[in-house]
């Protein structure tokens, strides 16, 4: 499941950064739509929790 959700992300960063992407977004929809933004906001939770699993794993590649 974790490598679906980090499916192309190659590092801790690109992962942070498309999880704070997302709740950025979502707090843009909230206004909008309220099950759009709280669709983006499980997506986010998705993110937070595959980055965790990677840092307690030490499973993101490592720099040359």
């Amino acid at each position: 499941m974790v490598s679906l959700i980090l499916l192309g992300i190659r590092t801790r960063l690109g992962a942070v950064a498309c999880q704070w992407m997302c709740v950025a977004i979502a707090g843009f929809f909230a206004a909008m739509k309220f099950w759009l933004g709280l669709l983006l906001l499980i997506g986010a939770l998705g993110y937070w929790l595959a980055i965790r699993w990677m840092d307690k794993n030490d499973s993101w590649p490592k720099k040359k």
